[in-house]
């Protein structure tokens, strides 16, 4: 499958990638890090990654992961992923980008970046959501 990304705006600092597909060797992959560049000159500095449609990274698709939080970290920036499962998830446990890049069950509320979004609220990046409604 072609890597399919769509980018949107879902909070008034915060854009959502829903990445689609393969992230593996070969330019497809590249989109990630030139969206990222272009986002970031547009001064969108916290983003979300959503990785529920991703059924495949390989080696490539860590350094592209590794690559993007490292550009934003350096810019102010935050990145986050989320909905990561299978063998995607498994391959960003063993290779420890876990410990670095916050991984998240789901993209859906953004509240992982802590503070009010919509009717959910979130104490830190490490409590669960709280429904405050």
């Amino acid at each position: 499958m072609v890597l399919q990304i769509e980018s949107k705006r879902v909070a008034p600092d915060i854009t959502l990638l829903e990445i689609v597909g393969k992230i593996s060797l070969g330019r497809e992959s590249q989109k990630i890090e030139t969206l990222v560049q272009d986002l970031l000159r547009q001064n969108e500095k916290k983003l979300v990654f959503d990785m529920t449609r991703v059924d495949h990274m390989d080696s490539t698709g860590i350094g592209i992961m590794a690559y993007c939080f490292g550009t934003l970290n350096r810019c102010g920036g935050e990145l986050r992923l989320a909905g990561a499962t299978g063998k995607v998830l498994h391959l960003l446990q063993i290779t420890h980008l876990d410990k670095v890049l916050p991984l998240y069950d789901d993209a859906i509320p953004f509240g992982i970046f802590g503070g009010c979004i919509g009717s959910y609220a979130i104490k830190s990046a490490i409590d669960p959501l709280v429904y405050v409604g």
